[in-house]
């Protein structure tokens, strides 16, 4: 059968869905509206399904309720490097602004060169964080490591957002 859906989120109607078709067993879905953080937790409430595949339609009146789970999107305010470092040195890269208690998989490139992500960078309570780069050359100073991407991997599913967080680094020579 095909169906027309009538359904409100926290209690605000919602415009009703059509073309909704059943399967055999009699399942179906329907595509709720791009939803936000602030939609978490939120109902979901099915009050009405009209069959449209048969004449008359027929409809029906329903309270089926569903608590809505949706994931934020990655945050990042901040991105800088932890101290100058001498050429062979890896670089820290300190990060703020993450979601709080987070986990994350960060993507960088060094002058526009597509480095190997870093997995399993934990924010703190504050959203602070940090990862430490491949050690560098001294043809590395004053290149640009930008923060490309940010995957959250500490929720299902993986929420992602790109950016563009510019560094310079900072590597000295060593005496010679």
């Amino acid at each position: 059968s095909t169906s027309t859906i009538d359904y409100s989120i926290n209690g605000v109607a919602q415009t009703p869905v059509t073309g909704v078709t059943a399967n055999a067993s009699g399942n179906a879905s329907f595509t709720s509206p791009v939803l936000s953080a602030a939609n978490n937790g939120q109902t979901l409430r099915i009050t009405g399904i009209t069959v449209t595949s048969a004449t008359p339609n027929c409809s029906g009146v329903f309270n089926q309720n569903i608590t809505l789970s949706v994931n934020p999107n990655p945050t990042l305010t901040g991105a800088s490097q932890a101290a100058t470092v001498c050429t062979g040195s890896s670089v820290t890269i300190n990060l703020s602004g993450l979601l709080a208690s987070s986990t994350s998989t960060i993507s960088y490139t060094i002058n526009g060169v597509v480095q190997t992500p870093v997995t399993g960078v934990t924010a703190n309570a504050s959203g602070n964080a940090s990862f430490t780069t491949p050690v560098l050359s001294l043809a590395k100073n004053g290149q640009t490591l930008q923060i490309t991407g940010i995957t959250v991997t500490s929720a299902t599913p993986n929420c992602s957002a790109a950016f563009t967080q510019n560094i310079t680094l900072a590597v000295n020579p060593n005496p010679t």
